[in-house]
């Protein structure tokens, strides 16, 4: 077992370099990644009170129903109207 390094504090320039400050909004539904490839994604999300959940499109969600996944996100329509729920940073 000499060939494992014990886990050690991450680097303050990599911990910079990984992460967004504020991308995610605690109070809104949020795209927190995308699983799949070609044009069968589905979306991992995160909804206001901090619950995970994977979707695929035809999902409900609390912002309306997933009519689509792609590489940008999620497009979700309520109402008649569309709006898409990109990743962080994007």
């Amino acid at each position: 077992m000499g060939f494992l390094k014990r886990a050690g504090a991450t680097p303050e320039t990599v911990a910079r370099a990984a992460t967004i400050p504020g991308a995610l909004k605690h109070e809104e539904t949020v795209v927190i990644g995308l699983v799949g490839r070609g044009d069968r994604f589905e979306a991992l999300v995160r909804a206001p009170g901090g619950r995970i959940k994977r979707v695929r499109p035809g999902s409900r969600l609390p912002v309306g129903r997933v009519a689509g996944i792609d590489r940008k996100g999620i497009v979700v329509e309520r109402g008649g109207t569309t709006r898409r729920l990109g990743l962080p940073g994007g």
